[in-house]
């Protein structure tokens, strides 16, 4: 017990310090601060003066030229969408170095700046990131453009109900399920091996009005529901230097733009295999085999989505800042007390060595070493990053689930409560849920590939459940 409160404390703790992150060539410096009351550093009336786009279609860009964006305690808004009663966290780093880690952008600025860039989010789920040029200077990227905004007040005179074509944005509540929300629906992305022993990716879309389900469609890769829109995300094999190499590309379906591949040089045969899908990170294991004499290596990568060709793998300290980094080692000196078959001094400790992994209807936070006796992983007994896992709860016990259904492998609850679905080694199965039990016999069953198991589940409740069935009749096949 004294553990599981240790965690929990260290973990209440994350939330309130300021992280500070060593650099290194391939990620920026940044302190991460929550902000106090009246103390947030874009507080007030923007006007969107400006932008630059990658994209040919520009009439939707000039369109929002002129526009406010609003930012307080109280709500924020930006192009007509707004929420209530939003989080800012804020970065102070590099903002050329940020552009072209995060994005893979390298030309936008000419000169190096320091400023915040402020991630607004709302009942755990993104809004809009605002990067800070200067005092009144700022950006904001959206599907591949620029919006460039300027500070014309430090308040905010104007009632979120009084912006005429406004759309309030319904986001997944965390801890307690939204009762409100009578609609809800979720992408699951599954990934299984083919016949060639390769990784195959596909995307169900599942959906619930009230108390019944709706169409069940079936995409092509993984379809990533994201603060900018849609992003597919899909590993190619490439043949280099004579030898397979699986790359991660990673494409935003509003601009049609491919964002650089990172491709692996050399003889060896690369296997990339997705263990995660967020709506910002995608966690990957690297596996490189060498024909000649058998050798093998793996280790565990996390990447941003908008930059997979990253040079190295996401640090935890990155994202979780002190705590990470001290859980992260923590864990593997423990590892290594543990199993006294390996050599102490051969250990290879990257703190980039880390992933998700899903277990009991969670995801889960893994590490990884290189040793002498090979790759092995450990469990990190702290919660997944939330910018990586918006969303995790199972409102109904994995403990009454495998009870009623004894060969339950994975499930997944909706925020509102109103549905779960169920996934055996064969089959997945949909119920619906009436007063935090599981009704009758399923709504919907579906037979699934061999070994096949879940990389992500993305959420949408309210309006948002239309919206992303419309993408999902458009892009992909019923399933009947």
């Amino acid at each position: 017990m004294k553990k599981y409160l240790l965690v929990f404390f260290m973990f209440l703790i994350s939330l309130s310090l300021v992280s500070c992150v060593e650099t290194n060539n391939s990620q920026p410096d940044n302190k991460i601060t929550p902000p106090k009351d009246g103390d947030i550093s874009i507080v007030g009336t923007w006007e969107v003066t400006d932008y630059k786009t990658r994209q040919k279609e520009v009439d939707k860009h000039k369109n929002v030229v002129g526009k406010k964006a609003y930012f307080n305690n109280d709500f924020a808004s930006f192009n007509n969408e707004y929420i209530n009663e939003p989080n800012y966290k804020t970065k102070y780093t590099n903002i050329k170095n940020y552009l072209f880690h995060q994005y893979n952008i390298s030309d936008f600025l000419d000169e190096d700046l320091e400023g915040d860039v402020v991630q607004i989010t709302s009942e755990e789920k993104n809004f809009y990131e605002v990067i800070k040029l200067k005092e009144d200077k700022a950006i904001i990227y959206v599907e591949d453009t620029f919006y460039y905004l300027k500070r014309i007040s430090k308040e905010v005179d104007v009632d979120p109900k009084e912006i005429s074509s406004g759309t309030k944005s319904e986001f997944a509540i965390k801890g307690s399920p939204s009762t409100k929300l009578k609609d809800s629906g979720v992408f699951l992305g599954l990934k299984s091996l083919d016949e060639k022993n390769e990784f195959k990716y596909r995307t169900l879309w599942i959906s619930q009005y009230e108390n019944y389900f709706g169409p069940m469609y079936n995409i092509d890769n993984l379809l990533v529901p994201r603060i900018n829109g849609f992003s597919s995300v899909k590993v190619e094999n490439l043949l280099v230097d004579g030898a397979k190499k699986d790359t991660i590309v990673s494409s935003s379906l509003n601009s049609n733009s491919k964002k650089g591949v990172k491709v692996f040089n050399g003889y060896e045969t690369v296997k990339r295999n997705i263990l995660f899908v967020g709506n910002n990170y995608i966690s990957t294991e690297v596996i490189k085999e060498n024909e000649k004499n058998g050798v093998k290596r793996q280790y565990y990568e996390v990447i941003p989505i908008d930059n997979t060709s990253i040079s190295q793998g996401i640090r935890l300290s990155y994202i979780e800042g002190d705590i990470g980094k001290t859980m992260f080692s923590n864990e593997v000196e423990k590892y290594i007390r543990n199993n006294p078959e390996i050599n102490r001094d051969e250990v290879k400790i990257d703190e980039s060595y880390f992933a998700l992994d899903r277990r009991n209807g969670r995801w889960r936070l893994k590490g990884g070493i290189d040793s002498n006796v090979g790759w092995r992983t450990f469990d990190i007994n702290m919660l997944p990053p939330k910018v990586m896992v918006a969303y995790d709860d199972l409102y109904i016990p994995w403990s009454y689930i495998k009870s009623r259904f004894p060969d339950a492998v994975d499930a997944y609850t909706s925020p509102n409560n109103r549905m779960i679905i169920i996934l055996t080694k064969d089959n997945l199965y949909g119920f619906n849920v009436v007063n935090n039990e599981i009704e009758g016999e399923p709504e919907i069953s579906l037979k699934l590939n061999p070994n096949e198991t879940v990389v992500m589940a993305e959420w949408a409740s309210g309006t948002y459940v239309s919206r992303w069935e419309a993408k999902a009749k458009s892009l992909g096949t019923e399933i009947k």
